[in-house]
């Protein structure tokens, strides 16, 4: 199942006449994506988070043999347009058959022309184009330091001899394997050791979701929260922010996630306090409102949140430093879930007792 449609010319212009005419802004992002790879997706995601409608231009098979030569694409056009309209950060996806991706820019006309860490501001070959149109270059993604050339030469043993080293699992090759899993837990492991990755985030496990949906179907895709607990027990490293935000990203349709999205940050004490303090001012309004579902929504992520620090907590292959801070996390959820009115008093007291300044002492200055 597609997040995203994948549009002709003509049907894509209409489509985007009709959200800008809806209020809404127009971000256009392009490439071949022949493979795509975990640099793709941080691209694509943080153009998405500018805040508007993404639209994915894909150079067609004809083109991307052109730029990229002899044996490319590896994919063919509809299967790359395929797997980018299945990530959850895309709207709209189309193919487009000239040599430049400036024609597209004149037909839609984006607010915000997204290009990867490869390129700056200057070098963007279209930026006359984009500002002509009434709109911005942006850069977006991590430094460039993931390359579908050198995936693809790794896999065939070439690339300056180091076919013998331990190499990470482009994305689409997952889904042309034989998968020895006979249930869909072992599924998930099995793409995460594909993967050959130490720690899990929101890219990995799009991908490993990606798979799920190719194997058993759209309704077999777990949460992320639930895969990420999964591959914990197997010894993957959590990192935990990302996990959050797509948990958050996924939570429902409802009105509150724009107000919840960006409030959980539990990477430190003081994050952990600031975002309780925001979830209690949530649920203050919401109390004073009546609103029982928005009630309900703010303690559902509190408990999420809740209980991924405590299972990081109680995991062994974590550091010391991180249990205790996880413990402590979990501790401070569980007081303000249970008597809200009380936290801030009992964290000024927690952080005066011995225990605390023993566990975290070098931190009192900072939260």
């Amino acid at each position: 199942m597609l997040n995203a449609p994948i549009l002709n010319r003509e049907d894509l212009a209409a489509e985007v006449k009709r959200r800008r005419e809806s209020g809404g802004k127009i971000i256009l992002a392009n490439g071949c994506f022949d493979l795509l790879h975990v640099g793709h997706i941080r691209y694509l995601t943080a153009a998405k988070e500018i805040g508007g409608t993404l639209v994915v231009g894909l150079n067609s098979d004809r083109q991307a043999h052109l730029l990229k030569g002899d044996g490319r694409p590896f994919m063919p056009e509809q299967e790359r347009a395929e797997l980018i309209a299945a990530l959850k950060c895309v709207d709209l996806v189309t193919i487009f058959e000239e040599p430049t991706v400036e024609q597209l820019i004149r037909t839609i006309r984006p607010d915000f022309h997204a290009k990867g860490t490869d390129y700056t501001t200057d070098s963007v070959p279209e930026r006359d184009i984009v500002r002509e149109c009434g709109g911005q270059v942006v850069i977006t993604g991590d430094p460039k330091d993931h390359s579908s050339t050198e995936l693809i030469e790794r896999g065939r043993g070439t690339a300056r001899g180091e076919s013998g080293r331990s190499t990470r699992t482009p994305f689409p090759l997952l889904l042309k394997k034989m998968w020895n899993a006979r249930n869909k837990t072992d599924l998930m492991i099995e793409v995460w050791e594909k993967l050959d990755c130490e720690s899990i985030g929101a890219a990995e496990l799009e991908a490993i979701e990606i798979v799920v949906r190719e194997e058993y179907g759209a309704g077999a895709v777990e949460s992320p929260m639930r895969i990420a607990r999964l591959l914990a027990d197997e010894g993957a490293e959590l990192r935990h922010s990302e996990i959050m935000e797509l948990y958050l990203a996924r939570a429902s349709d409802r009105p509150y996630d724009a107000a919840l999205r960006n409030i959980i940050d539990v990477s430190d004490l003081r994050s952990t306090r600031n975002s309780i303090r925001n979830l209690e001012n949530l649920r203050r309004k919401y109390k004073s409102e009546g609103d029982k579902d928005g009630l309900r929504h703010v303690k559902d992520i509190s408990i999420a949140a809740k209980n991924l620090a405590a299972e990081t907590a109680a995991r062994e292959s974590v550091t010391a430093e991180e249990r205790n801070l996880n413990a402590e996390i979990a501790q401070w959820f569980t007081i303000w879930l249970q008597t809200p009115e009380i936290f801030e008093s009992w964290v000024e007291l927690r952080r005066q007792s011995a225990d605390y300044r023993e566990k975290f002492g070098d931190l009192l200055k900072r939260h």
